[in-house]
């Protein structure tokens, strides 16, 4: 599976988190096992518009 180079990245610090290495990742709200699927879905959407407002997809 290929990815672009912002997403590997945050994949890479989501990883981090997860292993309880040092990341970058700076949670904007408590995550619970009872969110955690949604938190995890409105941050991928907020990468992917993201990278798609910087390749001039979106405006």
């Amino acid at each position: 599976m290929s990815f672009t180079p912002r997403l590997k990245d945050e994949l890479t610090e989501v990883k981090k988190y997860l292993l309880n290495e040092p990341h970058d990742i700076k949670a904007d709200n408590d995550v619970t096992s009872e969110n955690a699927a949604a938190v995890v879905q409105s941050e991928t959407a907020n990468v992917c518009l993201h990278a798609l407002t910087d390749t001039g997809v979106l405006k």
